[in-house]
């Protein structure tokens, strides 16, 4: 993997005990910095990359059954959008947009709509 030098500025106190930190795991205070940043960036990562699965599989459409015959069951849909709403509110921007939309509501700035048949 390629490196780029970065100058930051940050509080000398939080330096040094994240010089100490880096010290305790064996690792250097960049190799430390790196992988907090890692984890900041790799739910973005993995958001964007559902997103966009997700959006690939509208385009493509979906078989809903068989025939007449629907081939999930209400519980295996509730249970089903149970887990992806999980996923998704791993995001903390999904979940910034969720409460603003809470707070919308309450504050009687919702708009009604009709649901599609």
């Amino acid at each position: 993997m390629e490196t780029q030098n970065v100058k930051l500025s940050l509080p000398r106190d939080l330096v040094r005990k994240a010089r100490h930190v880096a010290v305790e795991r064996c690792v250097s205070l960049s190799a430390l910095v790196g992988s907090c940043l890692e984890e900041v960036v790799a739910p973005e990562q993995s958001y964007d990359q559902a997103r966009d699965r997700a959006i690939t599989r509208m385009r493509q459409g979906l078989s809903m059954g068989l025939g007449e015959r629907p081939a999930w069951t209400s519980a295996e849909l509730h249970e089903r959008s149970l887990e992806e709403t999980a996923y998704l509110l791993r995001s903390p921007r999904n979940v910034m947009r969720l409460i603003e939309a809470i707070a919308d509501l309450e504050g009687g700035r919702g708009e009604d709509g009709k649901l599609a048949e």
